[in-house]
């Protein structure tokens, strides 16, 4: 048999254990009589030893009255303690206080009755939870949600939350100035083709995964209009109902749609007009290319017969005879100029690339042209650097050389011969045409690549305003570039690089 000494010691060692628990669990601990007087209190409820052992037999009343707590605690805290007593189970409150510097504390408070072995109430444990600190998240949150739909109702999309079904719970000003203010069922306000907009819906909502990548849909706004949407989903759980919900982000795209769609019949159009257009010049050309033809042959025709006629052909008819040649050979180019942009307008002009001596094509242009020129000058031609074969087309470097030769001899008249020089350098060739011609006024700098774009200080020196155009085009198709430095009455230098054998 247990000694009864041993006993009491065990079970006092127990009860300090308990007590020390008690004593220094991290919530509030007060245990009462059926009276709600107190029998025990620990530290975290009342710090001061001396105030601990005052409170013992007393009740809230007394407490606020020593302390200068607001009567309105004892009197809640009674309240819930007699519920607790007449309904036989915990109740729970919540309390809010000020601590010495004036700040609120939140406390979450819990009377639970406990029963002897006869179901008597013995007494009730009362404890209480800091939430401070719940609370002030939960304040931060409420004010951060509340920023965020200000921000939701400020923006242009439509804005709608759903729960999993669709059935709708928030919308913004956006999405009831466009749908209409009844909320309603999604599926019964957004249509999309194949229905592709309710099974991405509920496919996000269980997996957030898109099943369909198209994501426009539509609705029909409060004048009965055809709106077209693009949308995304986010879900997230309500703060307030704890229960999962998808927003839904629509863009407004109808204009875009329709911008895009008036673009393609624009495209369509111009692609028509580009074509008609190109149709005609060819047609022209082809049939000018004809009566030309008969006046070139009838005019050698009328020289031959003028020179057996007369042994020496007469001044005024040599004079008629060379004006129609010339004539005939200034219309012949012009159709040929109109010819190659339509076929660079139309992308007709291919590249046909060979390996050129680049020295030697710009040799043979000037001198079948330009050695002499029409009024005797004869144009410098010039090269530097390790000459290099290069693939090119070259029947289109010909004709940049052409072009560029005779802009430079023909707006340079009474001036010194211009110079051509070919340069082979590191990673680039380049050609350098310079006269000391009229130059061109820099407002014509940037519109010089431009169809028909002439200066206005050419006067009557013959020309179309299409040659620079076209060397500007054949230029970036062997992937050069083009830089003039012009003066006017101080002459140009034009400067095109062209990169080693790109086509390789």
């Amino acid at each position: 048999m247990d000694d009864p000494m041993n006993l009491i010691h065990e079970l006092q060692k127990e009860n300090d254990i308990f007590r020390q628990l008690l004593f220094n669990i991290p919530a509030d601990i007060a245990i009462f009589d059926t009276d709600h007087k107190y029998l025990y209190i620990n530290k975290l409820a009342l710090s001061s030893r001396d105030n601990r052992d005052w409170i013992i037999g007393k009740d809230d009343f007394e407490y606020c009255a020593e302390f200068k707590k607001p009567i309105e605690l004892a009197i809640n805290r009674r309240s819930y303690f007699t519920e607790a007593l007449a309904e036989g189970m915990q109740v729970e409150f919540e309390e809010m206080n000020l601590d010495k510097k004036g700040n609120a504390v939140f406390n979450l408070r819990k009377f639970f009755p406990v029963r002897d072995q006869q179901g008597h109430h013995d007494f009730v444990i009362g404890y209480g939870i800091n939430i401070t600190n719940i609370r002030h998240r939960e304040k931060l949150q409420k004010e951060r949600e509340k920023d965020f739909r200000q921000l939701i109702d400020a923006m242009e999309q439509l804005v709608i939350v759903c729960t999993h079904d669709g059935q709708l719970t928030y919308a913004n000003p956006m999405w009831r100035q466009t749908a209409g203010p009844n909320l309603n069922n999604v599926f019964d306000c957004i249509k999309s083709s194949g229905g592709h907009f309710s099974k991405n819906f509920i496919s996000y909502a269980n997996t957030e995964k898109y099943i369909h990548t198209n994501k426009v849909a539509w609705l029909l706004d409060t004048q009965k209009n055809k709106i077209r949407l693009s949308y995304h989903f986010t879900k997230f759980t309500d703060y307030n109902t704890n229960k999962l919900h998808v927003a839904v982000f629509f863009t407004n795209i109808t204009d875009i749609i329709r911008a895009e769609q008036e673009h393609k019949k624009g495209e369509r159009a111009a692609r028509r007009l580009s074509q008609l257009k190109s149709n005609f010049i060819n047609l022209v050309s082809h049939e000018l290319r004809t009566p030309l033809s008969i006046i070139l042959s009838s005019a050698e025709i009328l020289e031959m017969q003028v020179a057996n006629q007369f042994q020496k052909m007469p001044i005024t008819a040599s004079k008629y005879l060379t004006r129609i040649t010339h004539q005939v050979d200034k219309m012949t180019k012009l159709l040929t100029d109109f010819l190659l942009i339509s076929k660079i307008e139309s992308g007709n002009l291919a590249l046909q690339l060979s390996n050129c001596n680049v020295v030697s094509i710009l040799h043979k242009v000037a001198a079948e042209s330009f050695m002499p020129f029409k009024d005797g000058r004869n144009i410098t031609v010039t090269t530097k650097g390790d000459r290099k074969l290069q693939i090119a087309d070259s029947n289109m470097l010909q004709m940049i050389f052409e072009n560029l030769l005779s802009n430079a001899c023909k707006y340079s008249p009474g001036k010194a011969a211009p110079r051509a020089q070919i340069r082979f350098e590191k990673n680039k060739w380049t050609l350098l045409v310079v006269d000391a011609g009229i130059g061109m006024p820099e407002k014509y700098k940037r519109e010089i690549f431009t169809a028909f774009v002439r200066g206005s200080n050419v006067g009557n020196i013959e020309g179309t305003g299409l040659g620079l155009m076209l060397v500007h085009y054949l230029v970036q198709q062997h992937l050069g570039q083009i830089h003039i430095k012009s003066n006017t009455h101080k002459g140009t230098a034009i400067l095109i690089s062209f990169p080693y054998n790109k086509f390789e």
